[in-house]
């Protein structure tokens, strides 16, 4: 029971994006947001402010929102749950938490994106198994967990030359742990600093993060569309498989039919022992399954039957993987 969606067949139709791997060796799809939704001003932070432009344009991705009352609260320290919420947000990361962290409590609004962000290798907590959702983070702390993401994209972090940080006056005051990170971030252009100095034990401020993830954002949008795959050379490759496999719209048919067949044993012998976090995500994936096979017919597309079939092999390996461990 994956905590994404990790599959081939989730690139299709979603131009821009591009999988890495996770910790424990699973595909994760990195899909930043590219739809944008119309949201109004907040009050507490007027078209003069600087960070202005930087917190609009990730409301209107999605990716952070207001405290309340028509209010950004661009001057409040940022906590470690927040930020991993706006990093899986700007990477496209959704999916339902097998485990957390000792000290995530289930009923928190961070459990889930935390917990997913845990099982993936985004977020790393310290050595007794704890994250510290509620901490506030230093200006050097969130440098290490901006660069570790991109690290966790691929990217080469710890060897960007240091000799970068003299432009800071207060240089000998960053941590030697965040140094080489910070290190990066200024050598990509990301992190300036509060005048002549870093100032790396203050606590970074919700405006700060939005200047830095808007950055961010960027930054991973163009690592997208360098090793995204498009979705046509997508659908032209599972094509080019479903023909060596003979695969027809009859025979998807059949293949949809099998599936709910799993679906009906579930609900019927085994549901109501399930994990609740199993139950969940079945729940989910039982909901997915549903929509596409309102859509499945012997009269459909050359195309959509081999679409289909991907993920349809997909839903049957997952159902009996549930029916084999419920078993």
């Amino acid at each position: 029971v994956e905590p994404t969606t990790s599959s081939r067949s989730g690139n299709v139709g979603n131009e821009g994006s591009f999988t890495v791997t996770g910790k424990n060796g699973q595909d994760v799809v990195i899909n930043p947001p590219k739809a944008t939704k119309s949201v109004g001003e907040f009050a507490d932070v007027p078209a003069s402010h600087w960070a202005h432009d930087s917190i609009m344009k990730l409301a209107e991705l999605g990716i952070v929102n207001g405290v309340g009352d028509n209010m950004f609260a661009p001057s409040a320290p940022c906590k470690r749950a927040d930020f991993i919420i706006m990093i899986n947000n700007t990477l496209g990361i959704t999916g339902t938490a097998n485990f957390n962290f000792s000290d995530v409590a289930a009923n928190k609004y961070y459990y889930n994106p935390v917990g997913v962000a845990y099982e993936i290798g985004i977020a790393s907590g310290y050595g007794d198994d704890t994250f510290k959702p509620e901490n506030y983070c230093t200006r050097e702390e969130m440098m290490v967990l901006v660069a570790k993401t991109f690290e966790f994209l691929g990217e080469t972090v710890t060897t960007t030359s240091q000799d970068n940080l003299s432009i800071f006056a207060d240089r000998d005051d960053i941590s030697r742990w965040a140094a080489p990170y910070t290190a990066y971030l200024v050598e990509e252009g990301m992190v300036k600093g509060t005048g002549a100095n870093f100032e790396p034990k203050v606590y970074m401020n919700r405006a700060q993060l939005a200047v830095l993830i808007a950055q961010v954002y960027d930054k991973v949008v163009a690592m997208a569309e360098e090793k995204g795959v498009s979705a046509a050379e997508v659908v032209d490759e599972i094509v080019d498989e479903a023909t060596d496999e003979e695969v027809t719209a009859a025979t998807v048919v059949k293949l949809a039919e099998h599936v709910k067949g799993d679906v009906e044993e579930i609900d019927a012998d085994y549901y109501a022992d399930l994990d609740k976090d199993i139950q969940a995500n079945y729940d989910a994936r039982k909901a997915e399954f549903e929509e596409l096979y309102a859509t499945i017919s012997e009269d459909m597309s050359e195309e959509d039957a081999a679409k289909a079939n991907v993920s349809l092999k997909e839903f049957e390996e997952l159902f009996e993987d549930i029916i084999a461990e419920a078993e």
